[in-house]
């Protein structure tokens, strides 16, 4: 039995991995200590938001700390240690002999790779996980597993049909990570050599069952334009599974899944775009 504890969880992966470990007939159970601001699902939410402020929902930390009294191992995601050690506090669990395991996600692993690392070995963390994108930042004391996190979410369209209009779309979370600013010269560039062929959606600041639902018809999703990353975020993958072409710098992946096309630059972007526009195979 597995307990993910999280401080957000804020790209849905713990909750994705929770998933997973379920449909492979393991147990667990993903527990976050603050409500998504865009509405990601969680199994307990130990500070829900109520009359505008987070306060402690008492039956989630029940139910969390019963799974957590029959668990064996504990995964955590979060940046951390000290938030970790107030979660286990609070729902009674800081003294269990924990399995430990750690998931690195996002820029804080990528600008805080060594420190991170020390950590995981002072801390005991047995295995740890981050994206394909991010194995080139392990080091040899830690058992490591690059994972591609695969959204458990409904596939929602097969293809929206690519009629005279190619529908693009681009949901950052941060516009400076995502290389947003290129994105949109590379759009540009494309919308420029054929005007009226091309119809460009930046998604920001919405739930993500809007998100997915607007990303649900577009044809092409861009998710990011940055070499500092180099990889497939979740929104990424999310558009895999809803039937997009996924365009994104993979710079730092060894291989990547079906479906993406690999840019570089906002030459690369244009160039894909007006090729896909004329045929998508």
């Amino acid at each position: 039995m597995y307990l993910l504890l999280t401080d957000n969880d804020w790209a849905n992966v713990g909750y994705n991995i929770s998933r997973s470990i379920m449909s492979a007939g393991g147990e667990a159970m993903c527990v976050r200590m603050f409500e998504h601001p865009y509405g990601y699902p969680a199994d307990c939410t130990i500070l829900p938001v109520v009359d505008g402020f987070p306060t402690i929902d008492p039956p989630s930390v029940t139910v969390a700390h019963e799974f957590g009294m029959g668990c064996n191992h504990l995964l955590w995601l979060g940046e951390r240690q000290e938030t970790l050690d107030m979660m286990l506090h609070g729902l009674g669990l800081i003294d269990k002999p924990w399995i430990k395991h750690r998931v690195h996600l996002g820029s804080y692993y990528r600008l805080q790779s060594d420190e991170q690392n020390n950590i995981d070995m002072k801390s005991g963390i047995v295995t740890r996980f981050a994206g394909q994108d991010s194995v080139r930042l392990f080091d040899d004391k830690v058992q490591s597993y690059g994972f591609y996190s695969v959204p458990d979410i409904p596939i929602t369209k097969s293809m929206v049909e690519w009629s005279e209009k190619v529908n693009i779309s681009h949901s950052p979370t941060s516009r400076p990570k995502k290389g947003t600013l290129e994105i949109h010269a590379g759009v540009a560039g494309a919308i420029f050599s054929d005007p009226g062929r091309y119809e460009f959606n930046v998604i920001e600041s919405q739930s993500w069952s809007d998100c997915l639902a607007d990303r649900s018809q577009s044809h092409i999703f861009i998710d990011q334009l940055n070499a500092d990353v180099g990889g497939i975020g979740v929104s990424g993958y999310e558009a895999l599974r809803q039937g997009c072409i996924v365009l994104a710098n993979v710079s730092h992946m060894d291989s990547v899944p079906s479906g993406v096309l690999p840019i570089t630059c906002e030459r690369d972007l244009k160039e894909e775009l007006v090729l896909l526009a004329s045929d998508r195979e």
